[in-house]
């Protein structure tokens, strides 16, 4: 599940500098509260028309059309979001102290941590990068099977490529029409380890005092893209059923 091949993650990197990371993941704190403009998420919210959203409501939520068909299958869970960094060890121990984050394993040259029993983030040592990166999403599907999943993401023009652990865990990486790297998966990767408690001890020292803070759910996920529509439609995972801006979605996992 780590072990992804050279050239497909120096592809799939999206810069996203570490104080625009909060905003970037879009994370509930418990205990921790922002304004509603902070951000500038949602900017539909207040209406269509305007100079925040300048598109009138009937363009704006007209029906997408689909570039292929709907595979059909369900995103149930976050399994991993995967980062890339100058310093790991550090950036890991700002999360623990900040956002109550646990860390499940550190290998030397990354470190997994789980955000509550809903989602977890890899943290890689990256000497070459200057601030984080985001290198790949991956999300749990179903129904899964892995020879169906494959010839479903080809029969749609994607080029799967598997990655699995020899212990349970499957997964297929595709690129989405900006290049990013989707990874679906069968859940028997960190969504399985976070059903036991991660009590492993970082080497870094707490930059702060903790805040005591739990992170309680994933708000959003913010992306900036080419051509938002063309994104939304050819995603070939399904979030819930509904008509949503694929790049600024709350999610409901």
């Amino acid at each position: 599940m780590d072990d992804m091949p050279a050239e497909r993650s120096n592809n799939s990197r999206r810069g996203i500098s570490r104080r625009k990371l909060l905003q970037a993941l879009g994370v509930a704190v418990a205990g921790a509260r922002f304004p509603a403009s902070s951000f500038g998420q949602g900017k539909c919210s207040d209406g269509y028309g305007t100079q925040s959203c300048p598109l009138p409501a009937d363009v704006a939520t007209a029906p997408i059309k689909q570039v292929f068909a709907s595979t059909g299958w369900r995103t149930v869970a976050l399994d991993h979001i995967t980062f890339q960094m100058p310093k790991y060890q550090k950036e890991a121990a700002f999360y623990i102290a900040l956002m109550g984050w646990k860390l499940r394993s550190d290998e030397g040259k990354q470190a997994v941590l789980h955000i509550g029993d809903w989602g977890s983030v890899i943290f890689k040592q990256a000497p070459e990068q200057h601030s984080a990166v985001v290198e790949n999403f991956c999300f749990v599907i179903e129904p899964w099977s892995q020879k169906t999943v494959q010839e479903e993401l080809r029969e749609r023009g994607l080029t799967p490529v598997a990655e699995n652990d020899g212990k349970g865990f499957e997964s297929f990486h595709v690129k989405d029409p900006d290049g990013f790297d989707l990874q679906l998966s069968n859940g028997e990767g960190l969504m399985r380890a976070r059903r036991t408690p991660a009590t492993a001890k970082l080497a870094a020292r707490d930059p702060f005092v903790s805040t005591g803070w739990n992170t309680a759910w994933l708000d959003h996920l913010s992306f900036t893209v080419v051509t938002t529509r063309k994104a939304h439609r050819s995603t070939p995972t399904c979030w819930d059923g509904k008509r949503r801006t694929m790049r600024e979605v709350s999610t409901s996992l």
